[in-house]
């Protein structure tokens, strides 16, 4: 397969979390260049899997990220980043362990924390461009770039959950008067991050409820609900529909 431009647009018009999920349903192997005034993230994808990420900012690299978390101190990652200078061909992950800084166990489990957090990051920008270019999976990823595999419907839940702005959330979500309907997808409610609350709003759903009135009849915030539902509307569990379109539909159903 050839290198392919596949997708460029503007975040503004698809949000990622829809771009995730429209990466995720074509199965497509490359990388998503995210760009936004001076900072680059890359998430690189295989089969539609988000498996690797890389970013400019100096707080997502590794090295930052130990030492914000208390992992290492600024004088061990000093001493590394000097050590890496040598060119001994040990990268910095081989160095931390052979001065003995982390273990092979640690330093998965920070470099998987600093593949999420890049991911996860994304999820709130409510501007910026991107480039998505397909490549074969054999020259994808980096000698030096770790891969992961995380079940999908947590991460885009768990990214979801994570936004912090509910006025982006009620732009993606949609109109507050539409009404809100189960479809024949399921995914199990463990395979999400709401911690079961999700069943509490699909339980809710009886087909002719509107957004506006699961989020006044349910037993959760506001904010947590709409959350949920862009989060089940995305992996298409749900769909919204306009009342009128609603009307139709149930009447091509019963027959009236």
């Amino acid at each position: 397969m050839a290198e392919d431009l596949a997708w460029m647009d503007r975040l503004e018009e698809k949000p990622f979390p829809e771009l995730l999920m429209e990466i995720k349903k074509a199965g497509k192997t490359g990388i998503l260049l995210a760009k936004k005034e001076t900072v680059e993230k890359r998430i690189f994808f295989q089969n539609g899997e988000p498996i690797a990420s890389r970013s400019n900012l100096q707080r997502d690299l590794l090295g930052e990220i130990l030492c914000a978390r208390g992992k290492i101190t600024k004088a061990q990652l000093n001493e590394a980043v000097l050590e890496v200078q040598k060119k001994t061909g040990d990268n910095f992950g081989q160095i931390l362990i052979k001065k003995g800084f982390l273990t092979p166990k640690d330093l998965y489990a920070e470099c998987k924390y600093q593949f999420v957090s890049i991911l996860f990051s994304l999820f709130s920008w409510e501007n910026g461009s991107y480039t998505f270019k397909e490549q074969e999976a054999s020259t994808l990823i980096p000698k030096d770039l770790p891969k992961f595999h995380v079940g999908f419907s947590k991460v885009l839940s768990e990214g979801i959950r994570l936004i912090k702005n509910d006025d982006f959330i009620d732009r993606v979500l949609g109109d507050a008067d539409w009404v809100v309907r189960t479809t024949s997808v399921t995914i199990p409610s463990g395979e999400l991050s709401f911690r079961g609350e999700d069943k509490t709003i699909i339980d809710e759903l009886d087909g002719k409820k509107t957004v506006q009135e699961i989020i006044d009849t349910a037993d959760l915030d506001s904010s947590m609900t709409k959350k949920i539902l862009y989060a089940l509307s995305c992996l298409g569990v749900v769909e919204t529909q306009a009342p009128a379109a609603a009307l139709e539909k149930e009447a091509d159903i019963t027959g009236y």
